[in-house]
């Protein structure tokens, strides 16, 4: 009864989620729905499990804007929080009680505000920059000189692929990047070499799996359970693929050509 009574009152661009679904998926169904990013998610998730926590484990829809003023308070009193941090608690809880309780807080009463002076940040200089870069592994410091070039975020360059990488143009197409927008960026001069290497790497050792029969595998796509052929490489023709491997329960590969990622121990004999 109160499901259909909100299907009634609710505005056309917010998703009424399953009822008979606990909290976790309902959060997770509201916020694929607006397009949020998983990390986004994740770090939403987490203050909304902080908040219950601390309130006993009692249901958030037991709970009020009193509540949520305590615990905004507590962050500042007890954990010294800085006010980013709060600000971001507070979002998620907005979020939780507007889109996907859809019980708007409104007002809240008056919380403690975190008060961190401001500090300046540390940057380092171009030969600190160098240091760190070349003390990488071998395999990492061409992805990591291009996202110190681009200015790209971790998972941007991870998905980068072949096609966005303008060599003519200079630069550089993100897809689907922070708020789902799509950028371009420069593509830096002084690895315009390193990269058409790292590429017609890739090209000759695809062609040598194409060979052995190895360069095409079946690919179960996640929003399709259908079973196409693709080539082995990965899908869509990544920039930096990873390679194709039979791994053990709990184990992922490390992308550009690394070991496989064991716990916390990189393996690189497997």
């Amino acid at each position: 009864m109160q499901n259909s009574q909100l299907a009634k009152t609710a505005p056309r661009d917010k998703l009424i989620p399953n009822p008979k679904a606990r909290l976790r998926e309902q959060v997770r169904e509201v916020m694929r729905f607006h397009h949020y990013s998983p990390r986004t998610e994740d770090a939403y998730w987490q203050w909304i499990k902080r908040f219950i926590l601390f309130h006993g484990k009692r249901h958030p829809r037991e709970l009020g804007t009193a509540e949520v003023s305590t615990f905004l308070s507590h962050l500042t009193t007890a954990n010294d929080a800085a006010r980013a941090t709060q600000h971001q608690a507070l979002n998620a809880l907005v979020f939780l009680y507007a889109q996907v309780l859809l019980q708007p807080l409104g007002q809240l009463p008056q919380f403690r505000l975190a008060r961190r002076p401001p500090r300046l940040p540390v940057v380092l200089s171009p030969q600190e920059v160098q240091q760190v870069l070349a003390a990488a592994a071998v395999q990492y410091q061409l992805p990591l000189r291009l996202l110190y070039g681009t200015g790209l975020r971790l998972m941007e360059l991870l998905r980068l692929r072949v096609k966005d990488v303008d060599f003519a143009r200079r630069q550089i197409v993100v897809r689907a990047g922070k708020g789902d927008r799509d950028r371009v960026t420069v593509l830096p001069e002084s690895l315009r070499p390193e990269l058409q290497a790292h590429l017609e790497k890739w090209r000759l050792e695809h062609q040598r799996e194409r060979a052995a029969g190895a360069g095409i595998r079946p690919c179960r796509q996640q929003s399709n359970t259908s079973i196409r052929r693709r080539p082995a490489n990965g899908c869509g023709n990544m920039f930096f693929p990873r390679r194709a491997s039979r791994m053990r329960h709990g184990e992922r590969r490390v992308p550009f050509g690394g070991g496989i990622i064991c716990g916390r121990t990189i393996c690189s004999a497997r």
